[in-house]
């Protein structure tokens, strides 16, 4: 199985790369957003934004656990990520799992629409690739927490705070942070609010990831 990964991540290294090589124009379907470096500036302008200090580090932590292991060391894109999605849609025989980075979830938020098709995810790639090449990690990484949706009409990380818990998101307790992680797949669904069973059992499912991964640092 490892030697398929790493055949089918080799394979789609080189086919991103061509892929991404011959994209020559940038058309976001659906965004008032700059690809450049106002970006930062643009997305910071959004009401209650907040800074990545002044939001609980166990959240980051947890995020990056759940959401895109390799979030440090990649270029925008993960190919193990998405090999290892690859073979699981072929067991599953349908679509369950996608390997999108951090990175090219911030990118589909922020300039393209949820559409699922070869055109908006070869854009989304090469989108990802330019944001790492512009921003730190550390920026994108704010960006990304104030952008997405957290379920019941809540955007970004501050307006999930005090939805949920009336808090900010600097007060995050580990049991807290292990919530908003824990819904991110299917906020509409997983939150705390309109499917509290399901919420409880993602939260104890990424508190006890987090258990073994702080042990074993």
């Amino acid at each position: 199985m490892k030697r398929i990964i790493r055949f089918i991540s080799i394979i789609m290294i080189i086919a991103v790369l061509a892929i991404t090589y011959s994209v020559v124009t940038f058309d976001p379907s659906n965004s008032s957003y700059t690809l450049g470096p106002e970006l930062y500036a643009q997305v910071e302008d959004r009401e209650e934004y907040a800074r990545l200090n002044e939001v609980s580090g166990e959240f980051i932590q947890m995020l990056v656990m759940m959401e895109d292991q390799r979030f440090n060391s990649h270029f925008g894109f993960d190919p193990i990520a998405i090999a290892q999605a690859m073979v699981r849609n072929i067991k599953a025989g349908e679509l369950e799992a996608g390997g999108s980075t951090i990175t090219q979830q911030l990118a589909k938020n922020l300039f393209y629409t949820q559409d699922q098709n070869i055109k908006r995810k070869v854009y989304e790639l090469w989108t990802a690739i330019r944001l790492e090449q512009m921003f730190t990690k550390d920026q994108i990484i704010e960006m990304y927490i104030n952008v997405i949706y957290y379920g019941s009409d809540a955007y970004g990380i501050s307006q999930a705070c005090r939805t949920y818990f009336d808090i900010t998101p600097a007060e995050l307790t580990r049991e807290q942070a292990a919530i908003l992680v824990g819904l991110l797949p299917a906020p509409s669904v997983y939150n705390p609010i309109d499917g509290p069973e399901i919420s409880s059992q993602r939260k104890e499912l990424v508190l006890d990831l987090f258990e073994i991964e702080i042990n074993e640092k």
